[in-house]
């Protein structure tokens, strides 16, 4: 065991030394917007295809993960089409805009919020992970000691705030274990001993990700470590946040504030993995928060030159209607997009296993296939039974929490509004669980009411949780490229069968006063939480937008808004799971890479990229040591005479659900 185990962490190890760190660059001037909307909104045509030529990889999705797979397989000589349904390419790192009541333009970041892992140092893992994904040439900007402020809210729950005396009302979280250490004993001078082990388990979470390397690695490599390999994913995996927090102290409060950031993967502490919250603690709080100058767009703008440098291409408006399969069903042989057929000996995944196994492949084939086992695991909720259970009907791979997003654009600088770079994080209480139980308890009365006929009313329940960000605020290039303006964003857990009636019913901006009704109902707690903690705002108040589960939906090509792709509880990381979360499929040349293999994150999703790329080519672990020319890139090989897409229409899939 413990030799397979040094195998294991060799090869990790090894991996990451064969980074080089890039040569710092000369950003200079952003490129004009016209230049950055052209690269990342290039539409599919036939023609544009067959002038790339045949496909050595189909990578479906050009979220993070999608893109550094394109990247990586592309500085190996493989020619590599990525496809995007959406259009924009980047995944949940687009941008979108608005026009205010001013007249002017707002832009808003959609799924990228604040980066942890020490980006402000190119000798580290993750700055170089982007640096590969973007050629080093996009740029940082730190968000300063503070990263994250937890607070109580007097708008969420009157009582518990009055009633919590004012000291322990909020923590901040800074970019120090020794000066968070320092601050929560002066909030409980009694309580060393608990926060030793805390920060002990937070440095030592690490080891947890061990287990990851059934996700890639060859079993043989494998077999000989399963013992301790077992061990570990109990202790990190198995172990609730909630069970471990309850094991070092009785003190509910400083539970609920060591807990607070569970809120970045949607899952409660009773349901979350104790090592899950030690790593999310771990990114942020040695380095800090930082944010990308420009905004996350220029990662998908970056990325994307990059692989057509190599050759490559990146279509949007291509949406994948089948993966398609040989005749006995054990083979991936390409994909059908707009009518046509692509073949392709590699096909990547980066949508996650729900999305590619009940909507990209038609379940009679599945269930031919050597993945047939995956169909007894897919969420299998009746939309049309108003009293069925999620908890009860979504099978073992349930989806992630959905999130209400409310954008908020503001008629004045970040600085003279004296907007914050650290996130405000918004709770009823401490106790984080029974936030969640009493929302959903008051959810379940919700949707009884409407069942019964009654008109839409508030949920009668605060928020389990909230987060407030100001990216204008992070972002030191916003005055450049858009002036005297900011933004605001906050975001909440919410239930995605508030919006359930209204699927099927148009696109965005296009469902009727019923549901513009309905998220009302869900967006003015939100717009109103925002003004209490930041009233000086109200008057510069020029655009508000929002999105719901739906709205993911529409553009993510999700099944139930979820933000995090499956859910994050402990049942999603047991054993009995690692052989469809990993990224060699069973259906030979079918990859799977994104949220789903590991946990989510931007950072996470380049390694889950370089875990799927040493399954398709083992070169892949040691291609970012490799840097043979200025632009991490390869001389595209003289092109033969491409083939062109054959028309050949297979029937859609079924809609799912």
């Amino acid at each position: 065991a413990a030799v397979g185990v040094a195998l294991a962490l060799g090869c990790v190890w090894a991996w990451a030394r064969s980074f080089k760190t890039p040569p710092a660059r000369d950003v200079g001037v952003l490129p004009p917007d016209a230049e950055v909307k052209a690269r990342i909104k290039n539409g599919f045509s036939e023609k544009k295809l067959a002038a790339v030529g045949s496909p050595d990889v189909i990578v479906i999705g050009s979220g993070v993960s999608g893109l550094m797979c394109a990247v990586i397989l592309g500085r190996l000589g493989k020619k590599v089409v990525v496809l995007e349904q959406h259009g924009k390419a980047g995944g949940a790192t687009h941008a979108f805009g608005k026009k205010g009541s001013d007249g002017r333009k707002y832009e808003f970041d959609t799924g990228l919020h604040y980066i942890g892992g020490e980006m402000g140092d190119r000798s580290g893992l993750s700055r170089k992970l982007f640096d590969l994904l973007t050629d080093g040439k996009l740029e940082w900007d730190a968000n300063g000691d503070v990263y994250d402020h937890a607070t109580l809210s007097e708008e969420l729950d009157r009582d518990t705030w009055a009633k919590t005396p004012p000291h322990l009302r909020d923590i901040r979280w800074y970019a120090s274990p020794a000066r968070c250490m320092e601050e929560l004993l002066g909030k409980f001078p009694d309580e060393g001993k608990a926060l030793r082990k805390y920060f002990a388990m937070v440095s030592n979470a690490v080891i947890g990700t061990m287990t990851f390397g059934s996700k890639f690695l060859p079993s043989i490599l494998l077999m000989p470590a399963a013992p301790v390999l077992r061990y570990i994913k109990a202790k990190w995996w198995g172990t609730s946040a909630t069970a471990f927090l309850d094991s070092i102290t009785s003190n509910a409060v400083l539970r609920g504030m060591l807990s607070y950031i569970y809120g970045d993967v949607g899952v409660a502490p009773g349901q979350m993995p104790a090592g899950l919250l030690g790593l999310l603690v771990d990114h942020y709080i040695k380095g800090g928060s930082f944010y990308p100058r420009g905004g996350s767009r220029f990662i998908a703008y970056h990325a994307v030159g990059a692989i057509e440098r190599m050759g490559g291409a990146v279509f949007v408006r291509a949406p994948v209607a089948r993966i398609l399969l040989d005749p006995s069903c054990s083979r991936a042989v390409g994909v059908e997009v707009r009518g046509a057929n692509v073949m392709a000996p590699v096909v990547i995944s980066s949508v996650g296993v729900m999305q590619t196994y009940s909507r990209l492949i038609p379940e009679s084939e599945v269930a031919r296939s050597p993945a047939a086992p995956v169909l007894a695991m897919l969420p299998r909720y009746d939309y049309s039974d108003a009293s069925a259970d999620p908890a009860e009907t979504l099978g073992k791979l349930q989806p992630s929490v959905s999130l209400m997003s409310v954008f908020v654009g503001l008629g004045a600088s970040s600085e003279d509004l004296q907007l914050p770079k650290h996130n405000l994080w918004c709770f009823p209480s401490w106790n984080h669980d029974e936030n969640f139980a009493r929302y959903k308890a008051a959810v379940e009365e919700h949707l009884a009411k409407r069942r019964a006929g009654e008109a839409p009313t508030p949920v009668d329940a605060p928020f389990p949780a909230a987060f407030i960000s100001f990216p204008s605020a992070k972002d030191s290039a916003w005055a450049e490229r858009m002036g005297a303006t900011s933004t605001a964003l906050v975001l909440a857990p919410i239930d995605f069968r508030i919006f359930e009636e209204f699927r099927g019913m148009g696109k965005v901006e296009h469902r009727g006063q019923a549901y513009e009704d309905v998220k009302e109902l869900v967006k003015e707690p939100l717009l109103r939480l925002l003004l209490h903690h930041f009233p000086h705002l109200e008057p510069h108040v020029t655009v508000v937008d929002a999105g719901s589960s739906l709205t993911s939906d529409w553009y993510y090509h999700t099944s139930f808004g979820e933000a995090y792709a499956l859910k994050h509880d402990m049942s999603r990381f047991s054993s009995d799971k690692d052989w469809i979360l990993r990224a060699k499929q069973p259906i030979r040349g079918l990859y799977l890479t994104g949220q789903d293999l590991c946990t989510c994150g931007v950072v996470t999703q380049l390694i889950t990229a370089t875990m799927t790329c040493s399954a398709v080519d083992t070169r892949s672990l040691a291609v970012a040591g490799a840097s043979s020319c200025p632009e991490h890139g390869r001389v595209p090989p003289a092109a033969s005479a491409p083939a062109a897409p054959t028309r050949t229409r297979h029937p859609m899939p079924p809609d799912f659900p």
